[in-house]
């Protein structure tokens, strides 16, 4: 299902499709993922304010 949607997207949209599929992300973590936020350095990433699961 999610490849089926990674050709159909392209560019930042992708970009929040793979993140999603990757991490376990919630669509609002990724929508809230800023620039400052990413290392590519070090190949992560920092969720601001992310759902805490319990």
């Amino acid at each position: 299902m999610v490849t089926r949607i990674m050709i159909l997207v392209e560019g930042t949209l992708q970009l929040a499709v793979k993140i999603l599929r990757g991490s376990g992300s919630g669509v609002m973590e990724a929508v809230r993922l800023r620039v400052q936020n990413v290392d590519s350095e070090m190949k992560l990433f920092t969720v601001r304010r992310g759902m805490s699961v319990f």
